[in-house]
Order: C-alpha cells, then sequence, then structure tokens
C-alpha cells in the first residue's frame, strides 16, 4: 500500500477529519471521497466508539 494513503487511512481511523494533516493527505493522494464513502467512514467511527466504550466499561465492572 502506498505509504501516504496509508497515513490518510491512519488520520481517518484516529478520528482526525478535521485537520489540516488530514487534508493535505487528501489532496497528496488525489483520493476523492463521494458521499457514500463519507457515510461509510463515519459508520466505522461509531463502531469504534462503541468498541472503545464497552472495553473501558467492561473493565470496571468488577470480577
Amino acid at each position: 500500500m502506498d505509504e501516504r494513503l496509508k497515513e490518510l487511512c491512519i488520520e481517518i481511523l484516529n478520528q482526525n477529519l478535521d485537520s489540516q494533516r488530514f487534508a493535505s493527505l487528501l489532496i497528496e493522494t488525489g483520493v476523492v471521497l463521494d458521499p457514500s464513502e463519507w457515510h461509510f467512514i463515519n459508520k466505522l467511527i461509531e463502531k469504534r466508539e462503541e468498541l472503545e466504550s464497552h472495553i473501558k466499561n467492561s473493565r470496571r465492572q468488577p470480577n
């Protein structure tokens, strides 16, 4: 995988969609995202947040 594309994916996973770095990588890679792809990215972020919340809550509960 192209290194810049990999970095772009990491920015998406880290929810840095409003960062200057994300914008620069988007331009450098030439990736054009249509609305359905933005929707998919948002769904991935929501799932990540759900998983993080679940993991955090499961660690709080005593055995």
